[in-house]
This record gives structure tokens, C-alpha cells and sequence, in this order.
């Protein structure tokens, strides 16, 4: 089943620029919490009481129907640990029905060779795989795994066999900025896409004495993200994605509180609400002044604005006093 799109730009993601989008490019579905992993700067707390559970296939059916009926383009699964999901192939089998590209987002830890063969198989386009450093001890300390390193390069190899498309996902600290020259010579060489983003105040990522946040401003991450990786790795919240958690629970961004709950809402009442709509909007406290882009002069002129907010929302509702 195909989808008929009208594609003025070689990129989809170019849409955002030009204003040729009125809904996400592509929705990240938390498939399960549970995971073989204890990230420093998880989003999901692991310290605390937390309910483990996977997302019904049932309901994700349902889900899936409604992304597709928004004309949704792009499925990330992730989690938690998607591969623990007892239903991920028929999950990939079903986005591929729908005509929609779907993406792995994975440690690695179990994607043996059979698994991406499996996985291809059922329609997969890509995996995501996490590695946060080309040092072995910093990796497996920040991803809180002994063998965190040799299972993501594992799973890289494996994925190229089984013809997958394979992006590298690291999450930049103080331990590991001085690494990023030296993360892009290792992602060329194992011929995958080198992705970026800071820890973000969810889950662990809010206890900052845990571990400390890359001294990098958000207007640097964003020139950086401008200049030197791809499209994707811009903000692309509210406008450009949705996340979708193993509850149900609807969001602009992964790290942003849930909106509301599929359960009691559709999709598409979701996204129309005012409480949506703000995460689409420039955030209050920007940094738009001094950016270097020059049509940023005018903010109604800007053709980064769909994409960077001036900011991030999440860092900037952390940071706020809640009295305001």
C-alpha cells in the first residue's frame, strides 16, 4: 500500500522551511519501558518505582490507523528497549502495510544477525543504534551496560548485512563532547550517519548532580546541527514529530509532560488543542537575538523558526519558576 505524497523539495524536512506542512513528519512510538540498559541520563527513571509494561499490539494497531490517517511518513520505535517487545515484527510488518519508512531505535544488545535479517524482512528501513564514544570506558559507563560498546557495533555490522540503513544516536555529555571529531570518523568508517542531542531534563536526565550536561549553549547545538549533521537532528518538535508513549499518552517531544491520552482523546483532537499548538510556537525566553542567520531579523521571515523555536521547550518549562 502506497502513499501518494506531493514532493516539491528532495527532502521532506525541507517542507518545514517553506511552510508546506501542517502535521509531524514522523512519530517516535515509546513500544515498551522496559530495557537491558541503565543510561546515566535515561528518560525513564530507573531509580524510582516505575511500571514496566509494554504497549498492546492492539492499541498500536489503533495508533498506527491514526498516524496514517494525518499522513504520517516515518515511524521510529523505540522505548525503553523495542526489541523486547514480543510483537516488534508484526509492529514493522504493519507499518510497512501503511506504506510509512520505519526506523529501529535500538542499543543493539539484541540485534544478532537473524534479528536484522527478520527485521529487513518485515519492512524495516533503518536502525538507530545508541553509542555514546569511541572510548570503550566511557561508553558502557554512561550506558551503564559492560558491554554496551562491542553490542552497538555488533548490531552495526549486523544491520549493514542485512541491507539496513544505520544511524549512530550519541547523547553528548562532559564525558564525551571531546569525542564528537572522533564519533564522525568512526561513524563514516562503519559508513552510518552520526546523530546528535544533549541529555534532556526527563526521567534521570532532571538530576543534574547524576551527571553533568555538556557546557555547550542551545544556540551552538542548534548552529551545529544547522551546519554539520543532517536536517533531522534540528528540533523538530510539535511541527515536524509527536511521541507517542507505551500508555498512549500523546507529546510533542519526548522529553515535554504528555498532553493527553489516546484513550480519551483522538489523535487529531490532540493536535488541534491549544496545548498542542504552543509547543509550536517560539519559546518565551529565545535566543533568536544574535543568531547568525540573517532572516532571523524578522521572526515572520525566518525559515529555521518552524524548526528551532529559538530554543528548546523542554529546558525552558525545567528552568522556569512555576509561579509564572
Amino acid at each position: 500500500m502506497n502513499k501518494l505524497v506531493d514532493v516539491s523539495e528532495d527532502k521532506p524536512y525541507n517542507w518545514l522551511r517553506y511552510g508546506r506542512i501542517t502535521a509531524p513528519v514522523y512519530a517516535y512510538i515509546e513500544v515498551t519501558n522496559r530495557c537491558n540498559s541503565n543510561c546515566l541520563y535515561c528518560q525513564i527513571p530507573t531509580n524510582t518505582p516505575c511500571e514496566r509494561s509494554d504497549m498492546p499490539f492492539l492499541d498500536f494497531c489503533s495508533y498506527l490507523q491514526q498516524l496514517n490517517d494525518i499522513n504520517i511518513m516515518e515511524i521510529r520505535l523505540g522505548g525503553g528497549e523495542p526489541l523486547l517487545h514480543g510483537d516488534i515484527l508484526k509492529m514493522v510488518d504493519l507499518i510497512s502495510h501503511y506504506g510509512m519508512n520505519s526506523w529501529l531505535c535500538t542499543n543493539g544488545y539484541l540485534l544478532h544477525l537473524k534479528d536484522a535479517f527478520a527485521l529487513k524482512s518485515a519492512g524495516l528501513f533503518g536502525v538507530r543504534v545508541s553509542l555514546d564514544s569511541t572510548n570503550i570506558r566511557v561508553n558502557n559507563y554512561l550506558r551503564g551496560n559492560a558491554n554496551a560498546w562491542h553490542n552497538a557495533l555488533r548490531a552495526v555490522a549486523c544491520a549493514h548485512t542485512a541491507g539496513l540503513k544505520v544511524v549512530i544516536s550519541m547523547t553528548v555529555t562532559n564525558d564525551n563532547i571531546d569525542d564528537i571529531n572522533r564519533m564522525k570518523i568512526l561513524s563514516s568508517n562503519l559508513d552510518a550517519r552520526l546523530n546528535l542531542h544533549p541529555v534532556m531534563p526527563a526521567g534521570k536526565g532532571k538530576i543534574v548532580s547524576t551527571i553533568d550536561m555538556a557546557p555547550v549553549s542551545e544556540n551552538e547545538i542548534i548552529e551545529a546541527c544547522v551546519n554539520e549533521t543532517s536536517e533531522e537532528s534540528i528540533c523538530m518538535a510539535a511541527n515536524g514529530f509527536l511521541t507517542i508513549s507505551f500508555k498512549g499518552e500523546v507529546s510533542p517531544c519526548t522529553f515535554i509532560e504528555p498532553i493527553a491520552s489516546l484513550s480519551d482523546y483522538s489523535l487529531l483532537d490532540i493536535l488541534q488543542s491549544e496545548k498542542y499548538k504552543k509547543y509550536m510556537s517560539i519559546v518565551p525566553q529565545n535566543h533568536c537575538t544574535g543568531c547568525k542567520f540573517e532572516c532571523t531579523k524578522s521572526i515572520n521571515r525566518c525559515l529555521l523558526y518552524p524548526m528551532c523555536k529559538g530554543g528548546c521547550w523542554a529546558l525552558y518549562e525545567k528552568s522556569r519558576d512555576p509561579s509564572d
